[in-house]
């Protein structure tokens, strides 16, 4: 079975925001994958600690790319900072959450050992603490918002490099610079763009008996398949059922979105911007317009 976080999609040669939208991905195949982990099953602390490697791999993986956004030339106070500052905390976050599986993984151990000691047959729901299914719920909070910040993060980071390059031109020779002034326009609709970051957030899932689109985003199929046409995003089967997919951007599909964040219309340099002429003050001893006496 392959890694629910293998980086099956990002090639090598990829830049950083369609690193950081496949990193999106890898988090939410890892939390669909732990939403399916069950304290009641067979072999429960097996399957949550084999889950807490996943989740501390993956938090490697986020603490890499932090390390590559913090070279970016962001050395200013604004979004494409705040947007680096994020990833780091998802890094902590996804770091904490390996380590309260491994607890859960614990508890459970500790419990079976404490009915075998007393010669009882071991039953998840009757002999389980509390604290090992907390835990778990816990873990499932701290990265539930994962896929959503690496794909605001990768957004954000592409407008902002733009936008110094086009307000600094002096930044448009460094070299992590030019690789965002690279994309060009896909010519996608708005509605394309916003179907396309969604399904990079992990909020759109299809089921297939009535061809439904679940998510709360207002998409509608006919803008999906015309995606999928485009070879931009590809199904995948959740965990343990047939009957709903989880949708994913292609590596043609991250490299349109990035497109889009970088073809926002960037801002007019300070030296560009028209002034507006002062309004002449107004005679001394009269009053502002509205103003009686």
């Amino acid at each position: 079975m392959t890694s629910p976080v293998a980086d099956r999609a990002a090639g090598p040669d990829e830049r950083l925001p369609e690193r950081l939208l496949a990193l999106a991905e890898r988090f939410t195949r890892h939390n669909d994958a732990l939403r399916m982990v069950r304290i009641g099953e067979r072999a429960p602390a097996t399957a949550v600690l084999d889950h807490a490697s996943l989740t501390r791999e993956l938090a490697h993986q986020t603490g890499d790319l932090h390390e590559a956004v913090y070279q970016l030339p962001l050395h200013h106070p604004g979004d494409g900072r705040d947007a680096r500052i994020r990833l780091r905390h998802l890094a902590h976050l996804t770091t904490e959450a390996a380590e309260h599986l491994i607890d859960a993984g614990d508890a459970i151990d500790r419990a079976r050992d404490e009915a075998t000691a007393i010669e009882e047959v071991f039953v998840p729901h009757r002999h389980m603490p509390r604290s090992a299914d907390d835990r778990l719920a816990l873990a499932r909070d701290l990265t539930a918002l994962g896929p959503r910040t690496c794909a605001e993060t990768a957004h954000t980071l592409t407008a902002e490099m733009v936008r110094l390059a086009t307000v600094h031109p002096h930044l448009a020779r460094h070299t992590s610079v030019t690789a965002f002034l690279r994309y060009k326009p896909t010519g996608l609709s708005a509605t394309q763009n916003h179907a396309l970051h969604a399904i990079a957030a992990g909020h759109v899932t299809i089921g297939t008996p009535r061809s439904r689109v679940t998510n709360r985003t207002g998409l509608t199929l006919t803008t999906l398949r015309s995606l999928e046409n485009r070879g931009l995003l590809h199904r995948e089967p959740l965990p343990h059922t047939t009957t709903e997919h989880r949708l994913h951007l292609t590596p043609a599909g991250r490299t349109a979105l990035t497109s889009a964040a970088a073809h926002q219309a960037p801002p007019t340099p300070a030296s560009a911007r028209p002034t507006r002429a002062a309004a002449p003050a107004p005679p001394v001893g009269t009053l502002p317009s509205g103003v009686r006496r």
